[in-house]
């Protein structure tokens, strides 16, 4: 096992009923309870976290345990309980004491302070999300190239069923830090990692979920599905492993991230990729004033229309030919002051494919489109060329359609003429 993926823990069987009925109930209790507290089993020991950072860690003695939190936030360190009248008077008096410095005390950095976010929400809240968090990996220094949280995918689907629950390996990236222009690699590196060990990753996994739900840290769940999952396996075969990209407040006029190299994964069809936060950008915007049509419901004459936001989202190569042929790329060129499409189209080919980013206007990238077909057509490809993963010109189709829907009223008019120009020029041959 490398460095990048550590296998999931797990508790002893007496400290877990010393949680459930024992001595250490209060605590637990109060972890169910508390929405700014999630708990985390690591081998043989319970860390409390709050804002992302360790509350207390929990460690099992010859008799009793031992409670141990960090100096800055609780200047006592450690405390010995046998009975639960001790850690029922430590839940009441020391964990607020602790909880206020930790808020006053702790680190600035705020991906961690996410991940304990997106592990409570997920796993407590009655969401039925598609994901549940099984263990954070670790955080500040001691979580340096880890995954920041392995979970499983269990969508709603697939409840009624005895399938087993695919591994998911999350990523968490606040802002514009973290390494958000490297994740691909970092997945791709995730991946190869899992190759050889995923059978024992996803027993462990698989132990630790069923922990999770007994000691009652899924109570997001109904009473019903906590009980369910009890039962179910985790897959062990790398086909149905996922990639979770959680982008939280990523400006995404930023463009670090490399959504062609995303793409580009072998793995891309097991990715999905969630902008979560309180950042308002419009791009990110899901509404239109009008409503979306669906390519079988022929997005293509909506786009004929100006309907822009009918366009398939995500927009790919293989669904790309009746746009492309919407316009004459040539005229458009020429009536635009482009002499040498082949010069100008292969100038911004060689961009994309260095930097997985097709920069331009809705009308060069337009043109673009045009010219990689034109270009696949007369280079000998077969004529179901379209097909098959293409990468760099599926980075094209989507920046193509991103860079429509942000046309103004001027340029969606110039050019919903153009199509209208052609579309009669058509009609006339």
């Amino acid at each position: 096992m490398s460095n990048s993926l550590r296998l999931p823990r797990i508790l002893e069987a007496a400290f877990e009923a010393d949680l459930i009925a024992g001595p250490l109930t209060p605590l637990l209790t109060l972890v169910q309870q508390d929405r700014d507290l999630i708990a985390e089993i690591r081998t043989d020991i319970l860390d409390v976290y709050c804002k992302g950072q360790r509350l207390v860690s929990v460690k099992r003695l010859r008799e009793g345990y031992r409670l141990l939190s960090h100096e800055k936030f609780w200047g006592t360190q450690g405390l010995d309980v046998r009975v639960t009248e001790q850690v029922a008077a430590f839940c009441e008096t020391e964990v607020p004491h602790i909880k206020q410095r930790i808020a006053l005390h702790a680190a600035r950095g705020k991906e961690i302070e996410f991940e304990q976010l997106l592990v409570r929400v997920n796993n407590r809240e009655s969401l039925n999300s598609d994901y549940i968090a099984v263990d954070r990996q670790g955080i500040a220094e001691e979580g340096k190239g880890r995954t920041d949280v392995v979970g499983v995918y269990w969508p709603g689907d697939r409840r009624i069923t005895s399938d087993a629950l695919a591994p998911a390996l999350i990523e968490v990236k606040y802002g514009l830090g973290g390494g958000v222009e490297g994740v691909a690699a970092q997945l791709s590196r995730y991946f190869e990692d899992l190759r050889g060990t995923l059978p024992t990753f996803a027993c462990e996994l698989q132990s630790q979920l069923r922990q999770k739900a007994r000691l009652g840290l899924l109570n997001g769940l109904s009473e019903l599905a906590q009980a369910k999952i009890q039962r179910l396996p985790v897959s062990d075969r790398i086909e149905d492993v996922r990639a979770v990209v959680a982008l939280v407040d990523y400006n995404p006029r930023a463009g670090r991230l490399d959504l062609g190299a995303l793409r580009a994964l072998p793995f891309a069809d097991q990715i999905d990729l969630f902008h979560l936060g309180f950042g308002l950008w419009r791009t990110n915007s899901a509404f239109r004033a009008e409503p979306q049509v669906a390519a079988s419901e022929g997005w293509i004459d909506a786009v004929r229309g100006g309907r822009f936001d009918a366009i398939p989202n995500p927009f790919h190569w293989n669904d790309s030919i009746e746009l492309m042929d919407l316009l004459n790329g040539y005229e458009v060129a020429e009536e635009i002051g482009i002499t040498k499409l082949s010069a100008f189209a292969n100038a911004k080919l060689s961009h994309a494919t260095a930097t997985g980013h097709w920069p331009g206007t809705a009308f060069e990238l337009w043109l673009c489109l045009f010219f990689e077909h034109r270009r696949a057509r007369h280079s000998g490809e077969p004529e179901e060329y379209a097909e098959g993963p293409h990468p760099v010109r599926d980075a094209l189709c989507q920046s193509l359609r991103d860079a429509l829907q942000r046309l103004s009223d001027h340029e969606r008019s110039d050019l919903t003429g153009w199509l209208a120009k052609h579309r009669a020029a058509r009609a006339e041959e």
